[in-house]
């Protein structure tokens, strides 16, 4: 049993370490990149053009950005349907938070599933490559806009609420004092990225 408890100790740290490390750091870049759709075509496929160029990309996504995914969602999933069980019990909104951050998850998972298909593996699987145009295509139609504003508010939620959990997990926000700071720095920075997401939106339907 104490074997058992060590190892989901151990299992729930990579969890949260792999929710900053790499995943919301990509989260972060891929807004970023996303965002240079307001400058028109030709720039934004240029920067994709960029990033598909880098060497070893294929392992990179893998390595870096698949596997880590389906670890995070896959150990997420059985601490929201089973170890939460065991939760020790929060404060009224901590504990509202607490369950925004598992349906964040599960909904941020489901727009990411949906995106990598639509935007990757489709247009591979048709020897397209990835481009400005495709979102253009894609985001004419209302309710797949209305499903990346669900999955951009999602996703940025679920990693910003992360970060502020994981600096307690880790150590670095031990007092009451830095944890009210950080869960302000933490709402600045969803409420900055959820804006760049959505506004990236924008480029790609102007």
């Amino acid at each position: 049993m104490e074997k058992q408890a060590m190892l989901h100790f151990w299992l729930k740290r990579l969890h949260s370490f792999t929710g900053i490390f790499p995943l919301g750091i990509f989260i972060v870049e891929h807004l970023f990149a996303n965002s240079f759709s307001l400058f028109g075509q030709d720039v934004y496929d240029r920067v994709i053009a960029f990033y598909m160029g880098i060497p070893y990309i294929k392992v990179i996504e893998i390595c870096l950005l698949a596997v880590p995914i389906l670890y995070h969602a896959g150990y997420g999933f059985y601490i929201s349907f089973i170890g939460s069980i065991n939760a020790p019990p929060y404060q009224y909104f901590r504990n509202w938070m607490y369950i925004l951050q598992r349906v964040t998850g599960i909904m941020a998972f489901m727009f990411i599933i949906a995106h990598v298909y639509s935007t990757k593996i489709a247009p591979m699987m048709l020897g397209i490559e990835p481009s400005f145009g495709l979102m253009v295509e894609a985001l004419k139609h209302p309710p797949v806009i209305a499903f990346y504003v669900v999955g951009i508010v999602s996703a940025t939620f679920h990693f910003c609420n992360g970060l502020w959990s994981f600096m307690i997990t880790w150590g670095i926000t031990l007092g009451r004092g830095a944890q009210r700071f950080s869960y302000y720095v933490c709402t600045v920075l969803f409420l900055a990225l959820s804006v760049m997401g959505i506004y990236a939106l924008k480029g790609f339907m102007s």
